[in-house]
């Protein structure tokens, strides 16, 4: 292998749906690498190979363009108007409204890190810091209801920036008596935020319950949760207890403030593994830290819906004035639209625990088969957690309703055993 290590591509591709001027984007990457471990000068024989490395890449992407954003479509069904006479005429109209500046979003990242391998490379480990700018990243625009639009175009609507850094090490190992195991573990931190506006004001995103909960705001994290904060219940009436954020002396939607963020700070895995006389066993874990979920899975536009056990378990009754959770309503905005809907989502998952055995070859040939492994797993059986909802890896498939938890169906547990056999 080369002790340096230069290299670097471009490309450029098309896209039909987008104006003339803007139907190129980018494609640039450069990374260069340094094998310092096979320099002269290197000290440390116990570490056999230490790499570093740096990297940087632009790309853009469209695809989170909404249809014909940038091109009039009409529409003429049921659409009718009356002459001077009162005979209905065919009509059209404009089917949402366009947006011709719509342009691709850019992404360039940044990449500085290194790599090693040790004690006959039975340890290795990595380490990346890390930087992504998008910018003019694509989200559906909000125009003012006046406008009378159900269906809106795509704009650019700001810079986002991720950064953090990112850790994976491992070990593995084959004992004298014939025991070969594994651990191998890997974490990233990561710090998601806005740093760029295309608008004067923040972009609306998801509504809950009939009021907007997430938004795209410079110097907060992507669709955060925006509510009201509250400061415990009220023990003489059993109201929640709203934090007069601006200090004006009352409380209104200018004290609507930040009450949580979808985005884990950190996400990690774990992976443990053995073998020993055809018996192996496998475990992988994986799991999130800081990240929050809006509890949305319930109505309160109708008044015998189903709800979270713990709103009764230590509600508000005059007996008990110091509960956590107010008296019982279904219209109380600042309970539905506050920081009592959101709760830390952080969990550990054992998404499989595998116990496999491979028959010996000796005996799996004497009836033609290459290789005979039997197994039973169990996956996704144990979540540890203390979000009180079904599942902490609430999600949805629009970019502005991450963790909000709409009661999807959680994640099931499975049993399952199985033989795999190659001829």
């Amino acid at each position: 292998a080369n002790k340096y290590m230069v290299e670097g591509s471009a490309r450029r591709d098309g896209a039909s749906n987008l104006p003339a001027e803007n139907t190129w984007a980018n494609f640039y990457a450069l990374s260069g690498g340094w094998l310092i471990s096979q320099e002269d000068f290197w000290p440390l024989d116990a570490i056999n190979y230490f790499k570093a490395r740096a990297s940087w890449g632009q790309n853009g992407s469209i695809a989170n363009v909404i249809s014909f954003s940038d091109r009039e479509a009409w529409v003429s069904k049921d659409i009718q108007y009356p002459d001077v006479d009162g005979n209905l005429l065919q009509g059209s109209r404009i089917y949402s409204p366009t947006n011709p500046d719509l342009s691709w979003e850019k992404s360039a990242q940044t990449n500085f890190g290194i790599d090693l391998r040790a004690l006959n490379s039975r340890l290795n480990f990595s380490l990346d810091y890390f930087i992504k700018d998008t910018e003019g990243l694509i989200i559906p625009d909000s125009p003012a209801r006046s406008v009378g639009y159900y269906n809106v175009p795509s704009v650019n609507g700001g810079t986002i920036r991720n950064n953090g850094w990112e850790i994976e090490t491992g070990w593995t190992s084959l004992t004298s008596s014939g025991l070969k195991y594994g651990i191998s573990l890997n974490i990233t931190k990561i710090q998601n935020e806005v740093i760029a506006l295309a608008s004067e004001t923040p972009f609306p995103g998801a509504s809950v319950r009939g009021n907007t909960l997430t938004y795209f705001e410079k110097g907060a994290p992507i669709w955060y949760f925006q509510g009201y904060k509250t400061n415990g219940i009220d023990p003489t009436t059993g109201n929640v207890i709203v934090v007069d954020v601006n200090e004006d002396g009352k409380i209104s939607d200018a004290d609507l403030t930040n009450i949580g963020s979808p985005h884990p700070d950190y996400m990690f895995g774990l992976n443990l593994s053995a073998e020993y006389k055809g018996f192996d066993v496998n475990v992988f874990m994986q799991g999130m830290a800081g990240n929050d979920v809006y509890m949305a899975w319930f109505r309160t536009d109708r008044a015998t819906t189903n709800k979270p056990a713990y709103f009764f378990t230590d509600r508000w009754t005059p007996e008990n004035p110091s509960a956590s959770m107010p008296k019982p309503t279904n219209g109380d905005k600042y309970l539905y639209q506050s920081d009592l809907m959101v709760q830390d989502a952080s969990f550990i998952r054992i998404k499989q625990i595998q116990l496999g055995y491979t028959v010996p070859k000796s005996l799996s040939g004497k009836i033609g088969l290459e290789s005979v492994r039997g197994y039973v797993s169990l996956n996704d059986y144990f979540t540890f957690t203390q979000y009180q909802g079904m599942d902490p890896e609430a999600g949805s498939s629009s970019d502005n309703r991450q963790g909000i938890d709409k009661g999807l169906y959680p994640l099931t547990k499975k049993f399952m055993f199985g033989l795999n056999v190659s001829f």
